[in-house]
């Protein structure tokens, strides 16, 4: 099977065979330049089409691509990806991006081959569904970045996990954690339990940083003293002034930052979304539990030095206020709050809010093992509930005209399913991480951060308020 290269899509021997098997409308015309590949077999039948849209000088968007289904399954499609990847990164474009729908699992399996990543969904425009957004950065060299914070138990093993999947763009050159236990088991990369000495002895474009709330600010300034762009996990700050001051720096000096907030790019979470468009409900309620034992979450007096000692756990460092920077409100209730305001496009208010140290309220000066907010969001009324013990779960309940239900992996109305979709906890992770591989690869542009100023300041007025409102009912909490 050869591929070529034809002068016009819109040449019926192409798209004719197409339409008629897929049942797609014909291609609408589009004023930006195009290139065309077929695949064709020996005896000159057309197997495949792709065709690729030159939306900018950098960026090529593979509009179209489709393969008869007899000739599926026969390395058409992945010949001809293959080949635009290549012609476009000969080009010098930095990235190839593609769109298309869940309920495809053909293409998503054949993009997963090709080394693709899913990077956001959004109600698709021309069916019904959801439309997925895909991404293959086409750096020459993989973007070299160091892991800070590498516990077994915590989002840095994840993130490594997902580094090590995309090795064609990616590579770890170094990894810090201040326990020495915990680096025993990266003996193929340089460790050190201090950033500037690590980064003293390796050659990063990027850092990777997974740790303790209030530890943030002193690595994340070593690191951008070097010039390195930044993958960061939630919160961004514990604090309005942090977040102000860091809006700061990075607007006098320009840096790749991405956030680790995966939901909002969840499929399913989109599906509600585009639901609750057409149902605004008059109640939302958002329930999260990190699932942590007792003995992890418990609040205590722990020092700094305590904490040293007793890293190996991977979590005490939760039990600690200085390191902490907050309890369940800023470890989960960043992730709720973040939800809420994405579902619904309006920013959330905190009327109420109770705090809990396991089962007895806060009486100011603790660590809160669970917290629960209720507010107003536009013409909704929002509960937040949220855990950093019991069983590890979250769902959304929206009540409107309907009783809409939704997690991480289906979407209900009225008890009966309306969407479904697996694995997308993964898929949002690979994705973040390739966007980081694109914001890494173009002219640092400034980076706003007001979107993370709305979680912190629901979370401050809910601080300011449980302090005022003093204690509350348990039943609150269920």
């Amino acid at each position: 099977m050869q591929i070529r290269e034809i002068s016009s899509y819109n040449s019926p021997e192409v798209l004719a065979p197409l339409v008629a098997n897929f049942g797609a409308d014909p291609l609408p015309l589009t004023d930006r330049k195009t290139l065309t590949w077929v695949a064709v077999t020996d005896d000159g039948t057309y197997a495949a089409t792709a065709i690729v849209r030159l939306d900018d000088h950098d960026r090529w968007h593979l509009w179209f691509v489709g393969v008869l289904p007899w000739f599926q399954r026969h390395g058409a499609g992945g010949k001809l990806l293959s080949l635009i990847e290549n012609s476009a990164r000969e080009a010098g474009a930095i990235a190839l991006r593609t769109r298309t729908y869940s309920r495809w699992t053909g293409m998503r399996c054949l993009l997963v081959k090709q080394g693709w990543a899913f990077v956001n969904a959004a109600v698709g425009e021309h069916h019904d569904g959801v439309e997925e957004e895909w991404l293959l950065p086409l750096r020459r060299e993989p973007l070299r970045v160091v892991l800070v914070g590498a516990n077994s138990s915590g989002r840095g093993a994840e993130l490594a996990g997902a580094i090590k999947e995309l090795s064609s763009l990616v590579r770890l050159v170094g990894v810090c954690d201040i326990n020495p236990n915990v680096l025993k088991t990266w003996s193929d990369v340089p460790t050190n339990t201090s950033i500037d000495a690590l980064l003293d002895q390796v050659d990063a474009d990027a850092a990777v940083l997974a740790l303790p709330h209030s530890v943030y600010q002193q690595v994340r300034q070593s690191c951008l003293e070097r010039g390195l762009g930044l993958f960061h996990e939630k919160p961004l700050a514990c604090s309005l002034s942090e977040l102000l001051d860091l809006q700061d720096a990075l607007t006098e000096r320009p840096t790749p930052l991405v956030v680790g907030v995966q939901r909002r790019s969840h499929p399913s979470y989109v599906f509600l979304k585009r639901a609750l468009q057409h149902d605004l409900p008059h109640t939302l309620v958002v329930r999260m539990s990190l699932g942590r034992s007792a003995e992890e979450v418990s609040s205590d007096a722990e020092t700094v030095t305590a904490w040293r000692k007793d890293a190996d756990t991977g979590t005490a460092w939760r039990k600690n206020i200085q390191l902490a920077g907050g309890g369940a409100l800023i470890d989960i209730g960043y992730h709720a709050i973040d939800l809420v305001h994405f579902l619904l496009d309006a920013p959330f208010a905190t009327i109420s809010c109770n705090l809990w140290v396991g089962n007895q309220p806060a009486t100011g000066g603790e660590l809160e093992t669970a917290a629960t907010l209720v507010g107003r969001a536009g013409n909704t009324w929002v509960k937040v509930v949220v855990d950093r013990a019991g069983i590890k779960s979250e769902s959304v309940v929206a009540v409107g005209h309907a009783t809409w239900k939704a997690d991480r992996t289906q979407v209900s109305r009225d008890g009966l399913l309306q969407f479904s979709c697996e694995g997308s906890w993964d898929m949002a992770v690979r994705g973040q991480l390739v966007s980081f591989v694109i914001a890494c690869s173009t002219t640092p542009e400034p980076v706003s951060l007001w979107d993370h100023l709305a979680e912190l300041r629901v979370i401050e007025q809910a601080r300011t308020i449980a302090r005022a409102q003093g204690l509350g009912e348990m039943d609150n909490r269920k």
